[in-house]
């Protein structure tokens, strides 16, 4: 039953069978609400992405600057983890290492 709300089999096995295991739960549940908020900022961020390519007047999507912007934010985690201008001049030349 965790798993179907997001919890890893490794997370589930360091929970303890007691009752004494009510502050481990919680603090991995409020890490797991991090997680989860990342991961949703991240796909609204994708999702505002190709949003934006299917209403874009640029002939090219490549082409388009706000384009770049909106995927630099999908590089970012969509939450302000990093610098967006940068992260899209990187992913516009091909130079962000690490992305996927």
């Amino acid at each position: 039953m965790l798993q179907e709300v997001g919890f890893t089999l490794r997370e589930i096995g360091r929970l303890p069978d007691s009752p004494s295991s009510a502050p481990v739960w919680r603090e991995l549940a409020k890490r797991k609400l991090g997680d989860l908020d990342r991961q949703i900022a991240k796909a609204q961020a994708s999702r505002n992405a190709i949003e934006h390519a299917l209403s874009c007047p640029k002939e090219r999507i490549l082409d388009c600057a706000k384009f770049w912007a909106v995927v630099g934010g999908v590089i970012c985690g969509g939450a302000g983890l990093c610098d967006r201008s940068v992260a899209a001049d990187r992913a516009q030349s091909g130079r962000w290492e690490g992305s996927d």
